[in-house]
């Protein structure tokens, strides 16, 4: 007995030991902002004579350049972050043309130096990333997009953006637009739930080699306390406005099978060998990228070039892949300004998802299907026609299912998921035969339906081929597909 008493007796003076050293270092419900939870946060006034020298800093170069030019601006910039308290470290970063600074609350700043139309800077130091690469496919066949919703992040320039969010809308895309200073770090943080992410925006790397992008939050003391974990974690740095790093990137989880386009100097650092940031974005299959510094309107011509290859549905899905895209510009290299480099990385293969919709025939009945191989049909008497149109293969956010339902002599296609008529007169259900449109939108074109009594006809022809020459009446407009 008397050891269990013992043992509960030093049992009751750990607790004691335990609440006493918990009151002394501050954990209680007062105490400064200096918490006892991850990171020891600053004061205010810490906080905000680290935003003073910052923005100091900043119009330092800018009235200096203007007078004597960049190079002496630096050094300019340095010698006065050399003389601040409150700088632990400061230094040109490694494309020779940006400033990095680091601060005594373990913050990361950053003072560009490229001209006005850069779309680039350089940035304060984060941590390197050991992520997995995004993988390079070799394969013939087709990847399709299997994710509508599109983000663009424009914080600069966002006009330039305007035509690449036109042709995504018309290929039915699902697209939110953060233009400007709606391009936050909450808009950043949501790309993760979209198929393709644009982001135009300032690019840079740090003295480590992380490729980094400016969103459009400006730094204010507000907003730091908020980001302020984000900040000391390196996720986000110092600036003009919050940077994301990779680090930030890869902490918003997968983005699977995604399309990303990074329209931001050094996006793949100056050698185009720089895939910090690309691999970051976990899962997605293509990141087109920029080496070195991009000017605006290269980087605006190359995008619409791109997207209106990925978005001409005209085409042929082979002939409008990521790959093709790329290969059909008409340069890859900006001789006109700086000498960028347009560069692809991941998959060649990927495309937008629509598929073919192959026609077959027995001579009594017409037989749909996304299957180039024309699952059962070779071997029950079908014969190949073509293709009757295109449609997706999966559900996107603006398209609904077709029904295939049968009789045992005709197959009928039908959106309504009940037809309460078609089983009145001895139809089935057997599949989802694809996905359409129940309403026109940009590049989609109506779907008629004929019938002759005994076998129901679909063609994107208004005249309904030699339907009605075979006795065969109009009936109505099935849906919305894209066309051959």
């Amino acid at each position: 007995m008397r050891s269990h008493y013992r043992a509960g007796f030093f049992l009751c003076l750990l607790i004691l030991l335990s609440v006493l050293v918990l009151a002394c270092s501050g954990g209680g419900g007062g105490g400064d902002s200096r918490g006892t939870s991850g990171p020891s946060r600053p004061t205010d006034a810490e906080l905000q004579a680290e935003l003073d020298t910052q923005k100091g800093a900043a119009d330092l170069f800018d009235s200096a350049s203007a007078q004597l030019g960049d190079d002496a601006a630096r050094q300019q910039v340095l010698a006065f972050l050399q003389g601040r308290p409150d700088v632990v470290d400061a230094g040109i970063a490694s494309d020779g043309v940006s400033i990095w600074i680091k601060y005594q609350s373990g913050v990361g700043g950053v003072i560009g130096g490229s001209p006005a139309e850069a779309l680039g800077y350089a940035s304060s130091p984060v941590h390197s990333l050991k992520v997995p690469a995004i993988p390079t496919y070799i394969r013939n066949s087709i990847i399709y997009l299997s994710n509508y919703q599109a983000v663009i992040l424009a914080p600069v320039y966002p006009d330039l953006s305007q035509p690449v969010e036109n042709l995504l809308k018309g290929a039915g895309f699902n697209v939110t637009p953060y233009m400007g200073a709606s391009a936050d770090v909450t808009a950043f943080e949501k790309m993760s739930n979209c198929g393709v992410i644009f982001i135009q925006s300032h690019g840079a790397f740090d003295e480590y080699g992380n490729v980094c992008f400016e969103t459009g939050e400006e730094l204010t003391l507000d907003r730091v306390r908020i980001h302020f974990i984000d900040l000391h974690a390196h996720l986000l740095h110092y600036g003009k406005h919050f940077w994301i790093t990779p680090a930030f990137v890869y902490a918003r989880g997968l983005f699977p099978d995604s399309l990303v386009f990074a329209n931001a100097c050094f996006s793949l650092g100056t050698d185009g060998n720089n895939t910090t940031m690309a691999n970051a974005f976990n899962g997605a299959k293509t990141y087109y990228g920029y080496k070195g510094k991009v000017h605006k309107d290269f980087a605006k011509d190359t995008a619409v070039a791109i997207f209106e290859t990925l978005t001409d549905f005209s085409r042929p899905e082979s002939d409008r892949t990521t790959g093709v895209a790329f290969d059909n510009l008409p340069r890859h290299v900006d001789l006109l300004h700086w000498g960028a480099e347009f560069i692809i990385t991941g998959s060649r293969d990927l495309a937008f998802g629509i598929v073919p919709f192959y026609r077959w025939n027995n001579g009594t009945d017409h037989y749909y299907t996304t299957d180039p191989t024309g699952g059962i049909a070779p071997v029950s008497g079908y014969w190949y026609e073509g293709i009757a149109c295109y449609v997706f293969s999966t559900q996107a956010p603006f398209t609904i299912p077709l029904y295939r339902w049968f009789n045992g002599t005709d197959h009928y296609y039908t959106t309504d998921p009940i037809e309460e008529l078609a089983q009145k007169i001895g139809y089935w259900y057997e599949d989802v035969a694809c996905y359409v449109s129940s309403m026109p939108i940009p590049s989609t074109i109506p779907l008629f339906r004929w019938n002759n009594g005994t076998d129901h006809f679909y063609t994107t022809d208004p005249t309904g081929e030699i339907a009605p020459e075979l006795g065969y009446w109009y009936e109505a407009v099935q849906c919305y597909v894209w066309p051959q």
